[in-house]
């Protein structure tokens, strides 16, 4: 599919951080702070009239993960009331306790129509979801819209417990911030904050190679777009159809390893069912074979063993 890939990430509490304003010595004035809450993105997902200004004509979202978003943070909103700092304070209401991000397909919605691309929207959510998966051990409910001009999911991850002499606390799982609070260790120092600034850069850029790794290469899409990398239009199709053919490559070995894999398991089964269907045989009053024979007569079955092991492995490689 043309396009190039789309993922963003940011992280919410249960009230908005204090809104800052500042005046530098030019005299302009700039404000800082105040992100939404999870309670209101939680509305904005679900396209309650408050929350959609920018949509045209909302639409109910689908679950392609999950349900009940509304519940889903309520509960951690309860969580967070039991949840105590290292200190042993409660958790200041501004604390950062989710993870929720958007994904987008790149194909507009204009073009869906009667059933187009919707094998690549189909597969690019499947793996899009299953990449989500292995990125956040506490991944919630993911919902798909299709009331803008781009399908596209939102996505949202549960806080990370640690425990603590006083209980124990809650953190978002963001990817950027895990990682500049590894580098600093706890300093405060300019040296640590620059040193922990770098890796929480080089952390989300890390999270959207894997992305392409897992989802946007094998859907098709670029890593970046034609703007970032000032590519002029020739530049710009060629990789484009680099891409479509990468994408095209990778679902034909994927088929034929479902295939495959389908062939070794109706194998497998037509086996069973006719183990099954011998004869019950009584071992009474039976002797066991002693000596040499004994040892001929299983390493005969092990070979026999090694050698099916062998050849359902070289069918399952790609």
């Amino acid at each position: 599919m043309p396009g190039y890939q789309f993922i963003h990430v940011a992280q919410y509490g249960r009230r908005p951080s204090k809104r800052v304003t500042t005046t530098d010595k030019r005299g302009i004035t700039q404000s800082r702070g105040g992100r939404w809450t999870m309670q209101e993105v939680a509305d904005e997902a679900l396209r309650d009239t408050s929350a959609t200004p920018h949509v045209e004509t909302p639409a109910a979202p689908t679950y392609v993960r999950g349900a009940d978003l509304r519940g889903w943070i309520d509960a951690i909103a309860a969580l967070a009331d039991a949840a105590k700092d290292s200190r042993g304070h409660k958790l200041r209401a501004d604390r950062n306790l989710i993870v929720a991000g958007v994904a987008s397909f790149p194909v507009p919605v204009r073009d869906l129509v009667n059933g187009a691309n919707d094998g690549g929207l189909r597969r690019w959510i499947a793996r899009t979801v299953a990449h989500l998966e292995r990125e956040f051990a506490s991944l919630g409910p993911v919902l798909l819209h299709v009331d803008e001009s781009h399908p596209h999911l939102h996505f949202y991850a549960g806080p990370v417990a640690t425990q603590h002499a006083f209980g124990f606390g809650l953190g978002a799982p963001h990817p950027g911030d895990v990682a500049r609070a590894a580098a600093q260790g706890g300093e405060s120092s300019a040296e640590a904050k620059k040193r922990g600034n770098e890796a929480y850069r080089r952390a989300l850029r890390k999270f959207q190679d894997r992305y392409f790794e897992n989802v946007g290469l094998p859907c098709g899409q670029a890593r970046l777009g034609p703007r970032r990398r000032r590519l002029d239009r020739h530049e710009w199709k060629v990789e484009q159809v680099t891409a479509e053919l990468a994408e095209a490559c990778i679902a034909r070995r994927e088929d034929r390893h479902r295939k495959e894999m389908a062939g070794v398991r109706a194998q497998a089964s037509e086996a069973m069912r006719r183990a099954q269907a011998l004869p019950r045989v009584s071992v009474s009053g039976i002797k066991p074979v002693s000596g040499w024979a004994a040892d001929e007569s299983a390493q005969e079955q092990a070979e026999v063993v090694n050698s099916r092991t062998r050849e359902v492995i070289k069918r399952l490689k790609p």
